[in-house]
């Protein structure tokens, strides 16, 4: 039985709307299927300017993670800002992983997750335009040219379009394929593209 999963999604400032929007509609259709996720936001402040200029309202409380639960970061505009989250935030990023806690990432999420020192020894990708900087992080196991990787509980899309494949290969890893081509169906979107470097 899969089990039940909080789906927490970070937003930064200048975030990126569909790296927040993808991840966000595969788990909700999921639940709305019946599997057990349950989505939410969180931001420090109370609204975001995301970097197509949509303000974001979010919450600034973050309920109790427990390690089955998912930890999203989406990407933003790397250029407008090297840190586009606060200490609080990290905080909360490292206490997750201190429990062994999921985490998953969109594009320059995993720019995030190597400046706290959480991909040590661990396969990652990111927006080919900015695998140079992620190469930049001590024992970083970059993987170029695919579209996710997966290396025990750190999951690394590469941009937008490859955030709903990995969102949609950890929903068949917990439910199955049908389930997952049921989304993919609905989203109008290939329930599976070669080049994701995937967990068992």
């Amino acid at each position: 039985m899969a089990p039940h999963r909080q789906i927490v999604i970070m937003i930064p400032e200048h975030a990126q709307l569909m790296d927040i929007a993808g991840p966000a509609q595969v788990f909700t259709h999921a639940a709305e299927a019946g599997a057990s996720y349950e989505v939410s936001f969180y931001s420090e402040a109370a609204q975001v300017t995301s970097h197509q200029g949509l303000h974001v309202a979010s919450c600034s409380n973050i309920p109790e993670l427990a390690p089955q639960d998912i930890l999203i970061i989406s990407g933003w505009k790397v250029q407008k800002t090297v840190r586009p989250l606060g200490a609080t935030a990290e905080q909360i990023i490292r206490e997750h992983a201190q429990h062994e806690g999921q985490i998953m990432s969109v594009c320059a999420g995993a720019l995030i997750w190597g400046r706290l020192g959480l991909l040590a020894k661990k396969k990652s990708t990111t927006h080919h335009d900015l695998v140079g900087e992620l190469e930049k992080f001590a024992e970083v196991e970059v993987v170029r040219d695919v579209l996710y990787t997966c290396d025990g509980a750190i999951h690394t899309s590469a941009e937008i379009s490859s955030g709903i494949d990995l969102a949609l290969h950890l929903v068949d890893l917990d439910a199955g394929p049908a389930l997952a081509a049921q989304i993919a169906r609905t989203m109008v979107v290939p329930a599976w593209r070669p080049g994701g470097l995937r967990c068992q």
